[in-house]
């Protein structure tokens, strides 16, 4: 049984989940991975909850990577249909939603990386074209009624792609040097120029387009280019990277847990962890009878396989080793969060392993071993075991930060977890 005076902070689990649909940027801070510590940084003890006897069952908060946004108004946006513009799986678990404006220096940027998000994901990820041709922009109304012209003809997205990755040739000309440029390209891409020209001029694509605009004026869209993912607002940074990472947390929710792990640990017996690593063998004792509901979920994920093939996301030289992210990105988790043990343990040696976590008792999944003793550490995270071999794999590791802005080494392999009781 669980006893003391701490309550799981409830709302700290919501606000850091919730930014998936919110996606305000100030929480990614709330939610990162273990950061680097400072030393002139006083650590802070944790809230402690008592642990007294082991129940059937752990006691944790249930969190979603998609949790709703607690609101019950309708969307502006209607979900997509067979009227749009799509490529990728109609049953994909990761939807975008683009309201666009050819002219926009943003618009082309947004569209590399949803290209290349295409090409990684193939078949979890699909790709919603909208029209939003500005109010005032001639040439904005033209590139689009190009785009339905070719689309027409079967070629759209080609059509697409010319405009937004080619805008420094044409956005600027004069409207008959545009439809000149518009032409010639056509010729090249080998379609029918007369009717191309001829949809241009269409009457039922110009009243198509001119809905488009007034619906992006009476909806109030702020800014081109306008994102939904999943069905909700977007406004987080449109790079490659960081929807990336985007992509990979909502995907992770097809493997996170809806309960609490059972308890399936004995305090009395012993417990080692083999880490497999891409670098070699990390042999571990954990402390079942200090901290039972770390070791306990650390147990149970382990015999799920859930650390299998997973990447030492986070590694700082001489310090830590981090890794339990199936995204890799530091923000994702099991789907649940848990107290912390109360134990003594310190950070007084090397090869301590311990919870990483954002705050107190939001223990997930992820975890770290120390490479040197870091008593600045202290009563921030806790340890719930123990390296007795492998201390040169650990260092041996691939320097490694998520929140860096330079481009990622792929990162070490975790490539099993096994678990021996004696």
């Amino acid at each position: 049984m669980i006893t003391g005076g701490g309550v799981f902070p409830v709302t700290f689990f919501k606000r850091c989940f919730h930014w998936m649909w919110s996606f305000a940027i100030p929480l990614l801070a709330a939610c990162a991975p273990l950061t680097s510590p400072q030393n002139s940084i006083t650590p802070t003890p944790p809230l402690r909850l008592a642990i007294t006897a082991l129940p059937a069952e752990m006691t944790c908060v249930v969190v979603s990577a998609r949790a709703d946004p607690e609101t019950t108004e309708p969307s502006l946006f209607p979900p997509p249909s067979p009227e749009d513009w799509s490529l990728g799986p109609a049953d994909a678990p990761v939807t975008f939603v683009e309201y666009t404006d050819y002219t926009t220096e943003a618009s082309a940027i947004l569209h590399r990386s949803l290209s290349h998000l295409l090409q990684k994901y193939p078949t979890r990820v699909r790709r919603v074209f909208r029209h939003y041709p500005l109010p005032g922009n001639d040439q904005s109304l033209l590139a689009a009624a190009a785009a339905e012209a070719a689309g027409q003809q079967g070629h759209f997205w080609e059509m697409n792609a010319l405009l937004l990755e080619n805008q420094p040739a044409w956005v600027g000309l004069s409207t008959e040097d545009f439809r000149s440029w518009l032409t010639d390209q056509v010729q090249g891409m080998g379609l029918d120029v007369a009717r191309f020209v001829a949809t241009l001029e269409d009457t039922a694509v110009e009243q198509k387009l001119l809905r488009a605009r007034q619906f992006g004026i009476e909806t109030g869209i702020p800014l081109m280019p306008w994102l939904l993912v999943n069905g909700k607002i977007y406004q987080g940074p449109r790079d490659e990277r960081s929807l990336d990472q985007l992509v990979r947390l909502l995907l992770l929710e097809e493997r996170q847990f809806e309960a609490c792990p059972p308890f399936i640990i004995d305090p009395q017996k012993r417990y080692f962890a083999r880490l497999q690593t891409a670098q070699g063998e990390i042999t571990l004792e954990l402390f079942p009878r200090q901290a039972p509901l770390a070791v306990n979920n650390f147990v149970f994920l382990a015999r799920q396989g859930w650390f299998d093939g997973l990447t030492f996301h986070r590694v700082v030289a001489g310090l830590l080793a981090q890794s339990g992210d199936p995204s890799a990105t530091g923000l994702g988790g099991p789907g649940y969060a848990f107290p912390d043990d109360v134990n003594d343990l310190r950070f007084d040696r090397p090869g301590r392993l311990a919870m990483a976590s954002p705050g107190p008792n939001s223990n997930g999944s992820q975890f770290f071993i120390t490479m040197r003793q870091a008593s600045e550490l202290d009563g921030r995270y806790v340890i719930f075991g123990q390296v007795l071999e492998g201390m040169d794999v650990l260092h041996r590791l691939t320097p490694r930060d998520p929140s860096a802005a330079d481009a990622l080494p792929d990162g070490d392999t975790l490539q099993t977890v096994v678990i021996e009781e004696r």
